[in-house]
């Protein structure tokens, strides 16, 4: 079953490749949505695809951004499928 995954990373995940890393490692994982920075330093990212899919996307990114995140934080709702790729928002 599809499931969109809303993800907030905290620490030092701005001015440090995060979102380029998250979009390649999203696309890798055949993931759709999209990642953005936001006002207070955090960055947040929309996820669908397969749970097992976002489950190896999340612990690649942690693995690739190791020592940049402090926080994160997940919610869980059904995929939408309103996204076709997966995309850096500015």
């Amino acid at each position: 079953m599809r499931q969109q995954w809303m993800l907030r990373f905290f620490g030092q995940v701005q001015g440090v490749g995060f979102r380029w890393n998250a979009r390649n490692i999203a696309r890798d994982h055949g993931l759709s949505g999209w990642v953005a920075n936001l006002p207070d330093g955090s960055v947040e990212v929309v996820a669908e695809g397969e749970s097992r899919e976002l489950q190896d996307f999340v612990e690649a990114l942690r693995v690739r951004m190791d020592g940049c995140i402090r926080d994160e934080s997940r919610q869980t709702a059904p995929a939408n499928g309103l996204y076709a790729d997966f995309e850096i928002r500015h």
